[in-house]
């Protein structure tokens, strides 16, 4: 899981070569992960966006977090806590996480 803090701009490099950058332009979030094939968890500290997009397609947004926990792609908003979890199954090279 990777947990993100959204500021102009950011960016993380883990073992493997795993890389995350963040980018905030107006009220527009993008995220740019490149890494090895794998299921990916993203935690956004952020409000309910009302639609992700995963590389210019729509993710499922989630009702509940057992939801969540069993999908393989889609997107989870807990207002209370400002936080936004969007989990995807990774093939590899770069994909693009925008909302």
């Amino acid at each position: 899981m990777f947990r993100i803090y959204p500021g102009v701009e950011s960016q993380f490099t883990v073992y493997a070569g795993t890389e995350v950058r963040c980018g905030k332009v107006g009220g527009q979030l993008t995220i740019n992960l490149s890494s090895i094939g794998r299921a990916v968890v993203l935690e956004i500290l952020a409000e309910d966006p009302g639609g992700i997009t995963r590389d210019g397609k729509v993710l499922l947004k989630l009702a509940t977090q057992v939801q969540f926990e069993g999908a393989q792609n889609g997107w989870l908003a807990d207002a209370p806590a400002h936080l936004v979890q969007v989990k995807v199954q990774h093939l590899c090279g770069t994909t693009t996480i925008a909302f």
